[in-house]
């Protein structure tokens, strides 16, 4: 299988800048990708990503689907290209995509049966996402209980004491409804010495675990907790995750395909984590429908049935006309989309890259 062309398009939807990729092979398989920084940055960074992924696809290699199983083929077809996508690992990971997508596509497969030995899990269970400042928390968590939602995601955003005791609170009051799992997440907000004493507090509640309660680089000195944390932008710290991975302290690993630079790396964490005995959970940075879909397929390839996962729709998709998403017919799950690689007809393809 021989790339014979492609397109790295700056765009916008909104005031979010995101780069379209689609790639063709021999046959005029179209293949498609999502580059989404986050957080969302200024057009300059968009824009050198394309200028990236546009010098990266004049040097791809040819996909030998006969001798390689299908992400081993794409990671060597990759190879000549990845001097030009340096630093940019979110532009790797939609090349990747793209690739994987036409791959998929010319195998008759998911994009999921081409990253394991299986066809991929039929459902995977969606975490839901609000926020501890909303009005009428306990209501909107029974809501999403109604939708058939197992597991509640709360943002953490105070930034002083009395802020926390209000989301404390709320927290109290939510748990009267929402006895099912609850995640907390402060965006690493916390000093140590704040997180060593709010993961007491926030206890009371027995959350599954706390995401990213620290900075990134700090993560590995918060140690045992009351509460059970989580490692998210740690993850991108050179040597972190292993030591992660052997200390024992970590309760999970939040895998973002697209900011880990592709599927590669994602599923080298997945199975650290398993060996180490706690969890993988997929997760999105808001991207739009393609990077969704790609993170879905992941999810979905994964040896173990994944826990709720950050995949449920959010609602800035709305604002991506070309596309519909194949994965999302049920609030609370996604689903095995009917059609190979991402799951998109051939025209909905075409409308994204501008082609129709």
């Amino acid at each position: 299988m021989q790339i014979r062309g492609g397109a790295a398009i700056p765009s916008f939807v909104g005031d979010r800048p995101y780069v379209r990729v689609g790639i063709r092979d021999e046959r005029k398989t179209l293949g498609i990708g999502e580059a989404t920084p986050w957080p969302a940055e200024f057009a300059d960074v968009v824009a050198n990503m394309a200028t990236a992924i546009g010098n990266a696809l004049p040097e791809l290699g040819r996909l030998d689907l006969e001798e390689l199983p299908p992400l081993e083929a794409v990671s060597h077809a990759l190879k000549p290209a990845e001097a030009f996508l340096g630093r940019w690992r979110t532009a790797r990971f939609a090349l990747e995509t793209a690739l994987l997508d036409a791959v998929a596509q010319r195998l008759e497969l998911s994009l999921a049966a081409c990253l394991s030995s299986f066809s991929g899990h039929e459902q995977v269970p969606c975490n839901a996402l609000l926020d501890a400042a909303t009005d009428d928390l306990p209501v909107r968590a029974a809501a999403l209980k109604a939708l058939g939602f197992k597991a509640l995601k709360v943002k953490l955003r105070a930034r002083d004491a009395a802020g926390f005791d209000r989301e404390v609170a709320a927290l109290r009051e939510l748990r009267k409804v929402w006895s099912d799992e609850l995640r907390l997440d402060p965006n690493g907000m916390w000093t140590l010495v704040e997180a060593r004493e709010k993961l007491e507090r926030l206890s009371e509640f027995a959350p599954r675990y706390v995401e990213q309660p620290v900075a990134a680089e700090e993560l590995g000195e918060l140690g045992k907790t009351a509460t059970p944390w989580a490692a998210d932008e740690s993850l991108l710290v050179p040597g972190l995750p292993d030591r992660l991975a052997r200390d024992g302290t970590c309760a999970a690993f939040i895998l973002k395909p697209a900011l880990l630079g592709g599927f590669a790396r994602a599923l080298e964490l997945a199975n650290m984590a398993a060996s180490a005995g706690f969890a993988a959970i997929t997760t999105h940075a808001l991207d739009g429908p393609v990077g969704i879909a790609a993170a879905v397929e992941f999810a979905r390839a994964l040896p173990e049935q994944p826990p709720a996962c950050g995949l449920a729709a959010h609602d800035g998709l709305s604002r991506y006309t070309a596309l519909a998403s194949p994965h999302h017919v049920c609030p609370a799950y996604v689903t095995r989309a009917a059609l190979p690689g991402l799951g998109f007809t051939e025209e909905e393809r075409r409308r994204w890259l501008g082609m129709a």
